[in-house]
C-alpha cells in the first residue's frame, strides 16, 4: 500500500505533525501561519517543512569579507560587496531579536543595527539595515493589528494566512516578500490543499488516498524522506498483519522484519510481541472474572481489589481506562 494510504490510516494531520507539522487541534501550522498569541507578537516562524537551520543567538564578530563569502551562513554579500537579502538573513535577524527580547524595543533595534554593521562590510550596510528596519516595522504592525482585532483569533486558517501574506507584502514589498516567504507560503498552501482533501465529504477513501499521494509527491525530496521515515513502521505493521492473516509462521515474520529494519530491531519486535501476548492473556483472564463479579453485583471497591489481584500498581490505571471504555461501549 502506498504512502498516502498509511497517512490516511493514522489520520493525515496527526502523522504529518512529525513529518510536516500539519495537524489538527492545537495545530502548529495555524500557530506558525497566523499569529494568534495573547503575548506580544513575534513574526511567525517558518513551519518545519521549510524550517531554518539552527542559528546563532549572537552575531559573528567583525571580519574581513571576501566577495560572495557567507557570514555565519546567514548574511551574504555579492561580488560587489552589496548585501543579499535571503530567508537565512531574515532568520538571523529574527534570532537576534528573539535572543534580546528582554530588552526595550529601542535598545533591541539599536543592538541589531550595530550587530549588522559589525558583521558586514560598509558597502552592504544600506540593504542590510533596510531589511532589519522592515522586519521591525512588520513586528510592530502585526502586534498592533492583532491587538486591535484586525484578525479574529478564531478566524479560518486560510483567512489568517491571507492576512499574514498581505501584511508581509505591505512591509517588505511584493518582490522582497515573495523572495523571503515564497517557500514557506507554498508549503502552507500545500498543507491547506491537503486539509481540504482530507475533509472533503464527497471523496471516498480511494479518491482521497490518491489525491493525498499526489500532494506527497509534490513535496521536496527532504520532506518526502521525512514522510517515509515517519510511515516506515506503519508499512512494517501492515505487512506483518497481512502475513499473519495469511497464516505465516513466526520465522517468516521475523525474516520480513529483519529485511526491513535489521536483525536487532526484528528481535526487539519479537520480544515486544511476546510481551503483548502475555499482557493480552492477563487482561482476558481478568475480564472473565470481572464479568462474573458484575453479574453477582459488586461494588467498585470489590472491582479494585480484583484489579489488585491481577495487576501491578503501575498497570492498574491502564486497566481502569480499559474498563471505562468497555463499560461505555456496553451501554445502550
Amino acid at each position: 500500500m502506498k504512502i498516502a494510504r498509511w497517512l490516511l490510516g493514522l489520520g493525515v494531520a496527526g502523522l504529518l505533525i512529525a513529518a510536516l507539522l500539519f495537524s489538527g487541534g492545537g495545530d502548529p501550522v495555524e500557530e506558525a501561519a497566523a499569529p494568534v498569541p495573547t503575548a506580544p507578537v513575534e513574526e511567525p516562524a517558518a513551519p518545519a517543512a521549510v524550517a531554518e537551520e539552527p542559528v546563532e543567538t549572537d552575531p559573528p564578530p567583525p571580519a574581513a569579507v571576501a566577495p560572495e563569502a557567507p557570514l555565519s551562513g546567514r548574511l551574504q554579500v555579492d561580488g560587489s560587496g552589496r548585501f543579499v537579502p535571503t530567508r537565512h538573513a531574515l532568520t538571523w535577524i529574527r534570532s537576534f531579536l528573539l535572543a534580546h527580547r528582554h530588552l526595550p524595543e529601542a535598545e533591541q533595534e539599536a543592538r541589531l543595527l550595530e550587530a549588522l554593521r559589525a558583521a558586514l562590510p560598509e558597502t552592504a550596510w544600506p540593504e542590510a539595515l533596510d531589511l532589519a528596519r522592515r522586519t521591525l516595522a512588520f513586528r510592530q504592525a502585526a502586534r498592533k493589528e492583532f491587538s486591535e482585532g484586525s484578525v479574529a483569533p478564531g478566524a479560518d486558517l486560510e483567512q489568517r494566512l491571507q492576512w499574514l501574506r498581505e501584511l508581509r507584502r505591505a512591509h517588505y514589498g511584493p518582490e522582497l516578500a515573495a523572495l523571503l516567504f515564497r517557500e514557506e507560503e507554498a508549503a502552507l498552501e500545500l498543507r491547506l490543499a491537503m486539509r481540504r482533501v482530507r475533509e472533503d465529504p464527497n471523496l471516498d477513501e480511494e479518491e482521497r488516498a490518491a489525491r493525498l499521494e499526489g500532494f506527497v509527491a509534490e513535496l521536496p525530496e527532504a520532506e518526502r524522506r521525512r514522510v517515509e521515515r515517519a510511515t516506515g513502521h506503519l508499512r512494517l505493521t501492515r505487512d506483518t498483519e497481512e502475513l499473519r492473516a495469511a497464516g505465516a509462521s513466526e520465522a517468516e515474520i521475523h525474516a520480513l522484519r529483519s529485511a526491513q529494519v535489521g536483525e536487532d530491531a526484528a528481535r526487539r519486535l519479537a520480544a515486544l510481541d511476546e510481551e503483548r501476548a502475555r499482557w493480552a492473556l492477563r487482561v482476558e483472564a481478568y475480564r472473565r472474572e470481572r464479568e462474573l463479579a458484575l453479574g453477582r453485583g459488586v461494588t467498585e471497591i470489590d472491582l479494585e481489589q480484583l484489579r489488585e489481584a491481577h495487576f501491578e500498581a503501575a498497570e492498574r490505571e491502564r486497566v481502569r481506562r480499559l474498563d471505562a471504555i468497555s463499560d461505555q461501549r456496553a451501554q445502550p
